[in-house]
């Protein structure tokens, strides 16, 4: 699978994370006028799913980090 294809999936699942595969194919084929088949595609987005995810995870976890360092910030203000 190319880059090219691979960000515009990335992109539909970052705007529906639960986009059906058949979907995803069915705008890929439209845009780039290529089939890419049903495995490829649902691998891609397993890949992307967890990714984009896991981004979130780690965000989650360095949020109190910052909770707390604008709490202190907002507390020396006053």
């Amino acid at each position: 699978m190319t880059n090219t294809i691979a960000d515009a999936i990335r992109l539909l699942i970052e705007a529906d994370s639960s986009i059906k595969v058949k979907s995803i194919i069915a705008k890929v084929q439209s845009r780039f006028n290529y089939t890419v088949s049903y495995y490829k595609t649902w691998l891609e987005k397993q890949k992307l799913v967890a990714k984009i995810f896991d981004d979130w995870k780690v965000f989650y976890q360095t949020l109190p980090v910052w909770l707390k360092a604008m709490t202190a910030k907002i507390s020396r203000t006053e």
